[in-house]
Parts: C-alpha cells; structure tokens; sequence
C-alpha cells in the first residue's frame, strides 16, 4: 500500500496519530483504500495525538527534565547476561553478545541507544524496536522506532484469542522520509511501560499498549504551559508603564499634547535621557505635564506558584524525586543523598526489570539459551552508602567477638557479655564464643549476620 507523499498530507492538515500510531484522519491512499479513523480531538492539548504529546514535551521544562533525568540515570547500570536462576553468564558467546551490545547500530552506543528508549516509553508509554535481520556482512543493527512515527493495524477482536502479541496485528509501518516503509513483523518487540495507567476505550486499543502518563496529567501539563506563557508574555509585551499627560489641576485649564509634542517627548525619552555617559540624568519640558504610573500585580496572579505545582505534580507520576531538583529552600545536601538513592530503588531498578527484558528480548542467542538481560547498580554511589556502612558493622561486630573471647574470664560471663554488648540471644552467643574446649583457629569465624 502506497501512501500519498506525507508533506502533503500534512500541507493539507490531514496529517495526526492517535495514542497509539493509528491514522486520525480518513486519508486515501493510491490504491483506494482507506485508513479507518479513530481518535478524539477535544483534548486541552490534544493529547490524543501523539505528534502533540511530543511537542508538550518540548513546551513543558519540567516534563522533559524528569524524562530526561530519568534516562541519564537509566545509563548508569552495568549491563550482564544471566541464566534462569539469576547467575551471571561469564562465556564467550555472551562476552561477545555484550560486545555486540555496545554498539546496537551505526550510528547509536548502549549508552544513546538505551536513553532514547527510555525517553519513548515514559512519554509515550511504549514503542516497538526494530532487529533488523539479513544485513550484509553480518552487522549489528537495531533501532527504537518512534511511537510518533509508527503506524501500526490491528487485527479487531483478535486480542484475547493470541498468544503472541505479534498475533493481534496485521502490519506495522514506519514513516522514514516521508514514506511509509514496512517493519517486517518478526523483527520488532514491545517495550512497555511498567505503568500501565489505562486502555483507551477505543476499539483500536486493546490492552496491548499502556497509555502514556502524560495523558493522565493533561490538565496540569496544559497549566504547566499556559502559566509559562503568561509569564513570558508578562515579560516582553507587558505595554505600556504609565501615562503622561498634561499637568494641570483642571480640564479647563489643561493644555493639551498635541502629536508633535508627543512624539518630540517620546524621541526624547528613547534617546536623549538616561544612565548612560551621553544622556541626560534630567528631563526637561516645555510645557507641564505628569506622570501616572500602571500597577500590575502580577502575584495576584499566582503564576510561579501555578508551575510550583504542576511541577512536583509531573514529577511524582514519574517516579522522580522532588528533592533532586534542589529547588525547595529546605533542600540540604541530605535529602538530596536519600532522594537519589530512593529513585534508583522506588524508580529506576524496578522499572528496570521490566524494561531491560524486553528490550533485549529480540536477541536470538539470548533467547535460544534461556538467559536474559540484566541491570546492576549496586557501584552508584548512592547505592553503595548502605553497602559500605553494613562492611563497616561487620567489622566492628567481628572485632568485639575477639575481644570477649580473649578475655580473661569465665565462659557464662563471656556469654553474657556478649549477648549484652552485641545484643544477641544467648544461642547465637554459644556459636560465636569459644568455650575453651574446642579447638578452633578463629574465635569469630563462626559469626552469623
């Protein structure tokens, strides 16, 4: 099926997707047939499309500086393969799998290729990624597909009768260069957001696809923009900052300004006074005239206080950490440390599970031995503060074992000793104490955790 060049499409305003890459409009196509269409346009932004849930992204600071900061810290992991039981994979076909890994395409590291991916899902909701197969020489090449850009047919009714969810669609196609190309059905797999808020009520959706967050904050994405912009428009057309008119304490004696008058005070207000070297400090008239200044306040408004809001609004749906952003004067360094380390357990890991998975799920030598793929953080910095702070318990609990059993002491005193001063039960306390009889080597090689 051949489609109408997409400029033109667009030149007559014909051209928008739905939520979930189907054609809006009833467009024909050269063969005849017709797109079916779908969709519903009364949205505040019209976040039934999702062209424009993309633009909101680029109009709302806060909703791209969660999403991206979300997707830089999503690159952070160790990437490694695991076997069924969760054991890392040390061979060397996954050591050349991964190698494989770093470099999915062309153009694209992990690194680029896994924070775009992230980008798609969480604005919205999911996206298909294309293995692309029977390349020459062999080369690596996989690609996210835009949800933007991505057209894709169901089977209607087909859903809850499959077992694959490759059974439920009938094509994908893929807008490249103002054409649409096919993407062979069993060369992509659905990454999916773990948070899947709803299914639209649409028959073109069935569950197959979450709805993007962003649908479910559409009023306060929309206040997020609107307040943004009144503000700037506050700021750089604001009019005029008072009147200047004829001094005089009645009409009947006022003498007015006529136009030459006007426009010799407005030259020289522009040019001739001001703080500058070569202007004026003082104004001087010819003819008396006052000054009545416009107040505007603009806090009766309550526009910074509107994108405070929506701000932390935005934030908690995406899992994101008010505290990160360091923009609440109460902030200290000390909630920004827990807050990091509460979006990377709360957030960032879980998602993780979920995501990786399936990102990778179309990598045959994973799939054909029974491994998947799998993130670790435990080196961030933020993770490894428990990590280091339970070493150095361990340490000192291993140190006050030794010292009780070199006491000089009967063996129920060093007992009670230490089930005081360790605050243990009294039978952990005869595994780690030595009694004098059995002979052992190290006093505290038999502690517990």
């Amino acid at each position: 099926m051949k489609v109408k060049n997409r400029l033109s499409l667009i030149s007559k305003g014909l051209f928008g997707r739905d939520l979930f890459g189907f054609e809006r409009d009833n467009y024909l196509f050269e063969d005849g047939q017709r797109w079916q269409a779908y969709g519903d346009s009364n949205s505040i932004l019209s976040f039934t499309d999702l062209t424009l849930i993309e633009n909101a992204y680029y109009k709302c600071p806060m909703l791209q500086t969660v999403i991206v900061n979300k997707a830089q810290a999503s690159i952070n992991a160790t990437v490694k393969i695991v076997n069924a039981k969760g054991k890392e994979v040390d061979t060397p076909e996954s050591k050349a799998i991964l190698k494989k890994m770093a470099q999915p395409n062309f153009s694209q590291t992990y690194k680029l290729f896994r924070m775009e991916s992230k980008i798609y899902v969480n604005l919205y909701g999911y996206h298909f990624v294309w293995y692309q197969k029977n390349l020459i020489g062999g080369k690596n090449n996989i690609w996210n597909l835009n949800p933007a850009l991505t057209v894709t047919k169901f089977k209607i009714g087909k859903y809850y009768q499959q077992t694959n969810f490759k059974d439920c669609i009938e094509y994908i196609k893929y807008w490249q260069d103002g054409l649409l190309i096919d993407i062979p059905l069993d060369e992509v797999i659905l990454v999916k957001d773990t948070v899947n808020t709803k299914t639209n009520k649409l028959i073109a959706n069935p569950p197959l696809f979450p709805t993007s967050r962003v649908v479910g904050i559409e009023m306060v994405v929309s206040n997020n923009i609107a307040a943004y912009n009144a503000r700037n428009s506050m700021a750089t057309t604001r009019g005029g900052m008072g009147f200047i008119s004829p001094d005089s304490k009645d009409s009947a004696s006022a003498i007015p300004l006529l136009e030459p008058d006007i426009n010799e005070l407005k030259r020289q207000y522009s040019q001739d006074y001001g703080v500058l070297r070569h202007q004026s400090k003082f104004i001087f008239s010819p003819k008396g005239i006052k000054f009545q200044p416009i107040s505007m306040n603009t806090r009766d408004l309550m526009l910074f206080e509107e994108t405070e809001q929506t701000d932390k609004q935005i934030v908690n749906v995406f899992g994101y950490k008010w505290e990160l952003l360091a923009s609440d004067k109460g902030t200290t360094f000390t909630n920004q440390k827990e807050a990091k380390k509460a979006f990377y357990q709360d957030t960032i890991i879980p998602e993780d599970s979920v995501e990786i998975p399936a990102l990778w799920g179309g990598w045959t030598e994973i799939a054909a031995n029974g491994w998947k793929v799998e993130t670790d953080y435990s080196h961030v910095e933020a993770l490894r503060e428990d990590e280091m702070q339970s070493e150095d318990v361990n340490s000192k609990r291993i140190a006050n074992i030794k010292a009780i059993n070199d006491m000089t002491v009967d063996y129920p005193t060093k007992l009670n000793i230490a089930t005081t001063t360790l605050n243990i039960s009294e039978q952990e306390a005869k595994l780690l104490i030595y009694d004098g009889q059995t002979e052992t080597t190290d006093p505290a090689a038999n502690q517990t955790n």
